[in-house]
């Protein structure tokens, strides 16, 4: 941490806009004179630091910003602030009058008049407001679109493009897992915005000889950041057995990925009664060996396999049926705190006619949207639900 402190300040001999001032080294204040404003030196170094930053937090003006001769400095300052490019907190209520005064109050990000609170809320302390909320069990919502063996690499690009300039200002986590070979095309389209870029399958070696198949490492060096595990057409197609889930699952985390983990059960297990204890048992072995630090990195998928790609689509009340006996084997596995942390999507034909009343499920934290993703409109509307329970 680098303290910047200030290395010279505005001195007046009286509380007044026209009172005499003159320069001085902040170490050599003069007896009776107070510090009005701080000086050029001041300026130019916290210009320097500021635009550098990625994150600004501002508590204070820097001087006495209501007359004109001491209010360079705050001016100045709040320019930088504003001309960063930065996320910039402002707090307090000096500090947003201020920013109100000299104009820059529409390029700042957030501005609050809870000066004092934002400071304690910064030191780590408990603040009763956001108390408040954190006991609702608030799980920021996934918006996951799973394009499987779908789009070139030139289509990915114009996809994510466009996608950027729709995608409003809600919570709402936005991933996108394109096939492998695009990539890297959609790693260089997400800049500045909120879109994390998923793999769709990974194998649990370091390396070897493992013909078609990737490795938790070279994904992480493309910087993706989650990966879809255990897909019902893995399952399917591929042979992956829950055993070989489980591995993958652990190597992902091993590699700071997070593993999206699908389950699922068949029509025919439907029908015969028995999803319950199939997906039970689905969740208990690809969690098999993973801590209680760990799992709050992992995200469920549950995806009926008779939903898939079929156009129906469980109801409301079988999909939340089903998520919440996830959550309680995830109790059963940690406990219920731990496991009220853990989201937990659904994966059946989501849509942009049926998201809205899936998502407000309280069990269902969003969506791993498969063919819906791949229409630019009806995923930039999924992506943009604002969950009531963090206000968007």
């Amino acid at each position: 941490v680098e303290l910047l402190l200030p290395i010279g300040s505005i001195v007046a001999k009286e509380f007044s806009n026209d009172s005499e001032r003159m320069y001085v080294p902040s170490d050599d204040m003069p007896d009776g004179w107070s510090g009005m404003d701080i000086g050029n030196l001041t300026i130019e170094l916290y210009e320097k630091y500021i635009a550098r930053a990625k994150t600004i937090v501002w508590n204070g003006p820097m001087g006495v910003f209501e007359f004109p001769n001491f209010a360079e400095g705050t001016r100045r300052i709040a320019q930088a602030v504003a001309e960063s490019g930065a996320i910039s907190i402002v707090g307090g209520g000096d500090s947003a009058a201020a920013i109100e005064q000299l104009g820059f109050a529409d390029r700042i990000t957030h501005i609050s008049t809870g000066g004092g609170a934002s400071l304690e809320f910064l030191e780590g302390k408990e603040l009763p407001g956001i108390a408040c909320l954190m006991d609702k069990n608030c799980r920021r919502k996934v918006a996951a679109g799973n394009w499987k063996m779908n789009k070139t690499p030139a289509e990915t690009s114009k996809f994510i493009m466009e996608l950027k300039g729709k995608l409003k200002e809600t919570d709402t986590e936005v991933i996108i897992a394109p096939p492998f070979v695009c990539i890297p095309h959609a790693m260089n389209c997400i800049e500045g915005s909120k879109i994390k870029i998923a793999a769709q399958n990974m194998h649990y070696a370091e390396s070897g000889a493992y013909t078609g198949e990737v490795s938790g490492e070279m994904l992480v060096n493309l910087g993706v950041t989650h990966v879809i595990i255990g897909h019902s057409e893995r399952r399917q197609y591929f042979n992956e057995t829950d055993e070989t889930v489980n591995a993958k699952v652990k190597a992902a985390l091993g590699y700071g990925l997070v593993p999206i983990v699908c389950v699922g059960e068949s029509l025919l297990q439907r029908d015969e009664g028995v999803t319950t204890e199939f997906v039970k048992y689905q969740v208990k072995i690809a969690l098999n060996g993973v801590t209680k630090e760990q799992i709050k990195n992992v995200i469920i998928a549950y995806e009926p396999i008779w939903a898939i790609g079929t156009g129906r689509t469980a109801t409301d009340e079988q999909a939340e049926e089903v998520c919440a006996e996830i959550r309680k084997t995830l109790a059963e596995l940690y406990d219920e705190e731990t496991a009220d942390e853990v989201r937990i999507l659904y994966g059946g034909s989501v849509n942009g006619g049926n998201f809205a009343s899936l998502f407000s499920m309280p069990n269902i934290d969003g969506g791993l949207v498969g063919g819906a993703s791949l229409k630019i409109d009806e995923f930039a509307d999924i992506a943009n639900y604002v969950d009531f329970c963090y206000g968007g």
